[in-house]
């Protein structure tokens, strides 16, 4: 039995975006990690205690972060973290499911081709097709990048309250 064509070409299609997506979301969790971890070296609270839930630690990492931006407006800053909230959605439909045969059925009962989807197994009318996965591919490269230059911020920020106190 020989794999359908159209397939392998949709598949082909499929990867290095798909790649590309999961690579970019791996960076903005490390990020939300990293600073969770500094934040969790700095008081009380325990590793144990930072839940495993992404939601929940990209709240605390938006609280620890807005902390480091008080001068500032964090509009822009809170805007980038509730889009990386959304596309979490996104991610674990891509995380967790498989490309997909997506048919339609015309006014005659008749079933058509319409392409390819990534569809939730578990959940019903839960999918992305290629345009709107590319779409979502090009606003998670923006937040990353964005996110890379509130890091920045954060770092400098630590480093001159480190270098205030060192000096007193």
């Amino acid at each position: 039995m020989s794999e359908d064509v159209t397939y392998l070409i949709a598949e082909e299609k499929w990867t290095s975006l798909i790649g590309r997506f999961m690579m970019d979301f791996a960076s903005i969790e490390d990020c939300v990690h990293r600073v969770i971890k500094f934040y969790v070296e700095k008081t009380l609270i325990k590793d144990s205690q930072i839940s495993e839930n992404f939601r929940v630690r990209l709240e605390l990492f938006k609280a620890v972060m807005a902390e480091c931006f008080i001068d500032s407006d964090t509009t822009e800053f809170e805007s980038t973290i509730d889009e990386i909230g959304r596309l979490y959605l996104t991610r674990n439909l891509i995380a967790h499911n498989s490309l997909s045969y997506a048919f339609e059925e015309d006014k005659d009962g008749n079933m058509n081709f319409m392409g390819f989807t990534i569809s939730a197994r578990k959940k019903a009318n839960v999918e992305i097709n290629f345009d709107s996965f590319t779409e979502e591919v090009s606003k998670l490269k923006q937040c990353r990048t964005d996110l890379a230059k509130y890091m920045m911020q954060f770092h400098v920020a630590e480093f001159q309250k480190t270098y205030e106190s060192a000096s007193q």
